[in-house]
This record gives structure tokens, C-alpha cells and sequence, in this order.
């Protein structure tokens, strides 16, 4: 219902994201170098877009999805 409501607002993928600095690598400390490849975040989105029952390229929920939640009304 939430990711309805959303969309209705006009969020879609392009607001599902993280700062920009967890995508460039730490300069110091334990973890020097490391980052979260875009790509890599990219392919868990749309993975975890499926997994939601949501359009992979959209974000929004699926026909399917919805009919089986039995939500329509709220369209």
C-alpha cells in the first residue's frame, strides 16, 4: 500500500537509491578502498523489485501483485 501511494506521488526507481558517497571508495580506516559498486547495487534493486512483485524498470507494483493483495481499490 505504501509503494502505491508513493508512485501515486510520483516516486519511482530514481528516488530507490543511497547517498552518492556509499558508492565512491573510503579513503582511510579498515575499510580503505571499500565502496557498493552501482552495478551491484543496480542488479540487488531490480532483484529485489522481483522479489516485491514490482515492475523491475518501473518500481511500481504489478497487476499481478496487486490482485493478489486484493488492494485494486486503492488505484
Amino acid at each position: 500500500m505504501l509503494r502505491i501511494f508513493n508512485v501515486k506521488e510520483g516516486f519511482s526507481r530514481n528516488n530507490d537509491t543511497l547517498p552518492g558517497r556509499l558508492f565512491e571508495p573510503l579513503e582511510s580506516g579498515a575499510l580503505k578502498g571499500a565502496h557498493i559498486p552501482r552495478g551491484e547495487f543496480e542488479k540487488a534493486l531490480s532483484l529485489y523489485y522481483e522479489m516485491m512483485g514490482w515492475g523491475a524498470q518501473s518500481g511500481e507494483p504489478t497487476w499481478k501483485k496487486i490482485r493478489g493483495l486484493d488492494i485494486q481499490d486503492l488505484l
